[in-house]
């Protein structure tokens, strides 16, 4: 009976010294996925924080792009007025460029129309 209660104490030992082992392993896989929990628990916050900063700077973007738009097209209006007033101007040049010319024309004409008057009155004056 002393050999088979050694012999059961033993095997009692060998168990709770696999069942302390396991426990052991347990343990181990437990501490593990608590640290890789915390890593992604980590993660997850810097992921959060990373794409907080990506909606803002896209959100700056967007704001950027409007203001770009809303520049354009305030530059292409004031184009087109400068073009419109670049064709003003040309339009009077040309008629001031015309009234030069009509002016120098006339003057020709009152000339000859002198000169004319002067010859019938030498001719008329010679005549007498």
């Amino acid at each position: 009976k002393g050999q088979r209660d050694a012999r059961a104490m033993r095997q009692l030992q060998r168990r709770e010294a696999l069942l302390l082992s396991q426990l052991a392993a347990l343990e181990r896989e437990r501490d593990e996925a608590v640290r890789s929990g915390e890593a992604l628990r980590c993660g997850t916050g810097a992921l959060q924080t990373a794409l907080r900063e990506v909606e803002q700077s896209q959100l700056e973007d967007r704001r950027m792009v409007r203001s770009l738009l809303c520049e354009n097209a305030t530059l292409r209006w004031q184009g087109a007025a400068a073009g419109e007033a670049l064709a003003q101007a040309r339009l009077r040049q040309e008629q001031m460029s015309w009234q030069r010319e009509q002016a120098v024309r006339d003057e020709h004409w009152r000339e000859e129309q002198r000169r004319e008057e002067e010859r019938g009155r030498g001719g008329a004056e010679g005549g007498r």
